[in-house]
């Protein structure tokens, strides 16, 4: 078994667990970093540990410039867990842009995988007209998915 795929499968499992622990823990939420908010002072670390791990294992994957963004997107996300001071707002929101948008062009532009990318496009649009409530958590767990599922077939 290769690195890439160890790393996939490990990146895939973390966001599994973490998801559903969040959605035991308190349901489904406007956002996965709203988390932070519902989580003890203690666990709050959680967060941080997880996009950072996401984002580590991320070097493993065949992404080249898009996959090291990516991470230091998803390493920003995790630092800014405050995310509802004005402040950090400007730093949370556009590194988890840059997270998702550079993992979907990596897999556009170096493997020509644009069935994700369209996916995303169209669950988003969907999960917009259905629900603006919960409009970040369904487009980040749509966005997590397909890019960590696409990793199994590079």
């Amino acid at each position: 078994m290769s690195i890439q795929l160890i790393a996939a499968t490990v990146q895939y499992l973390l966001f599994l667990a973490y998801v559903l622990y969040i959605v035991y823990r308190f349901g489904v939420l406007p956002s996965i970093s709203e988390s932070t908010y519902r989580l003890s002072t203690k666990e709050k670390g959680i967060f941080f540990i997880w996009l950072v791990l996401l984002g580590f294992l991320n070097l493993a994957q065949p992404l080249g410039i898009y996959g090291v963004v990516a991470m230091v997107g998803l390493g920003f996300t995790g630092v800014s867990v405050n995310h509802k001071q004005s402040l950090t707002r400007k730093v949370h929101t556009p590194a988890a842009f840059i997270a998702i948008g550079s993992s979907f062009s990596g897999l556009l532009m170096l493997h020509g995988f644009w069935i994700p990318l369209v996916v995303f496009l169209s669950c988003t649009s969907l999960t917009y007209l259905k629900t603006k409530e919960q409009l970040v958590w369904w487009v980040e767990i749509v966005a997590l998915h397909l890019i960590i599922g696409s990793y199994f077939f590079l």
